[in-house]
């Protein structure tokens, strides 16, 4: 009996467990994945569905399976690759393409899922795979046209041209070409950043000690380790982060130098005891303090003035997304922040996409709607700035990231990192996060 987690509307995890016939019979949520398997030739790796299959018998599909209870994604179409075709597939090797809700019918089947796809490069013949029979009847490699070809013309041989999924489909290879062919070179020039926020919290004694057993921690981290730490605890975090792989950053600033501003701190009082980032515009900056898109401007362009590098905070509220606003607003913020930077001060910068709803709130943005939401900032910053600008820059995600959602999270395709605030403050939780 092949049991399955039951997931929510939201792609999250009821708790639920179910057999995989039971699942399709009353058309339960579950999870899914597909892999877009391609030769040196450019060509597609398509597979026949054997005739004692319940569901789509005889037809040609890519690489699918269900992801079992207890499974992550990328676990899933690592052994269903195994199972299937016999290839060993490495998880760095994997390109997520993204997921997808779909629902698609086969006689009195009903199979409701978030399907996870991948894209997967090798240079293996037909010959190299050993394929499970009972599974499979056929394998072969199709041309790029072909797989178009199938869906323009809704060909009922091929699973993947059900009108049910024809979408979600299209909207993969709308991307392909660019996605596929810039993946090596994105890899290198987006690193990973991980970000933590710790807001108030911390006196200086608790500062030093969580950050001196994270530096322990993450001294063979490949990812960009930041901490953004309250004023009082600037000083002793820099000294404690010396000679490691945490950077330090501040959460706010002022955009003049200096002045009659009581309570404030100036750009060059940061740099002078050596911090290098700081958090800008964030939502509680915005609600309690009445910061504007203009402040936030000023500030940015104050942070690069004095060398440190802004992390620039956007997000929608809750109502804003209940009225279809959403895009509108994170756009609008993101054009606003960078208005009358160049592409070199561009360099320096950050964008932190945090829809004001989920801080802090335990709730978190389904991982296609959060890369979805930072695809359209990046839009915009290509709009502004170019394709090339777009391409670099890096855009975090916040809202409650946490270890149990973290890896789903930055396995997307556009988000780079995240800012994270409360799980930050432990040092054993915040590695879990570091090391995805």
């Amino acid at each position: 009996m092949e049991l399955l987690d039951v997931v929510d509307e939201n792609n999250n995890l009821t708790g639920m467990q179910e057999n995989k016939d039971i699942i399709h019979e009353k058309g339960l949520l579950h999870r899914e994945i597909a892999v877009f398997i391609q030769n040196e030739k450019g060509e597609f790796l398509i597979q026949k569905r054997s005739a004692n299959k319940k569901q789509a018998p005889n037809k040609w599909c890519l690489t699918t399976g269900h992801v079992e209870l207890g499974e992550e994604y990328d676990e899933a179409a690592i052994r269903e690759a195994k199972e299937e075709l016999g290839i060993e597939i490495k998880e760095e090797d994997l390109i997520p393409l993204g997921i997808f809700k779909q629902s698609v019918k086969s006689g009195k089947a009903i199979n409701n899922s978030f399907m996870k796809y991948y894209f997967y490069k090798t240079n293996k013949k037909i010959e190299d795979y050993t394929i499970q029979l009972e599974e499979l009847s056929e394998i072969k490699y199709v041309s790029f046209n072909e797989i178009v070809r199938v869906i323009n013309e809704k060909d009922e041989n091929y699973v993947f041209a059900k009108k049910e999924i024809m979408q979600d489909i299209l909207k993969l290879l709308k991307a392909y070409k660019w996605i596929i062919s810039n993946w090596e070179e994105r890899k290198f020039m987006r690193r990973k950043v991980i970000a933590g926020n710790w807001k108030m919290n911390m006196l200086p004694n608790e500062a030093i000690s969580c950050v001196d057993e994270l530096a322990k921690l993450v001294k063979d981290t490949e990812n960009e380790v930041i901490l953004c730490v309250p004023y009082t605890d600037l000083f002793y975090a820099i000294l404690t982060a010396q000679n490691t792989n945490i950077k330090i950053g501040a959460q706010n600033m002022h955009f003049e130098e200096k002045g009659a501003y009581t309570g404030e701190v100036s750009g060059p009082m940061l740099k002078s005891i050596g911090v290098e980032y700081v958090i800008i515009g964030h939502s509680e900056r915005r609600q309690y303090f009445a910061e504007t898109d203009e402040t936030v401007n000023k500030k940015v362009k104050a942070a690069l003035l004095n060398g440190l590098k802004p992390i620039v905070c956007v997000g929608e509220t809750l109502e804003q997304r209940e009225q279809g606003k959403q895009k509108e607003i994170i756009t609008n913020q993101t054009h606003l922040a960078l208005e009358g930077l160049n592409e070199e001060q561009l360099k320096s910068v950050m964008i932190a996409y945090e829809p004001i709803w989920a801080i802090g709130t335990g709730k978190t943005a389904t991982s296609e709607d959060a890369n979805n939401a930072i695809k359209s900032i990046r839009n915009q910053i290509e709009k502004d700035y170019g394709k090339n600008v777009a391409e670099n820059i890096i855009i975090l995600y916040g809202g409650s990231v946490k270890p149990e959602n973290s890896k789903e999270l930055f396995s997307m395709s556009d988000i780079d990192g995240g800012l994270v605030g409360g799980a930050s403050l432990k040092a054993e939780e915040f590695i879990k996060i570091l090391s995805i």
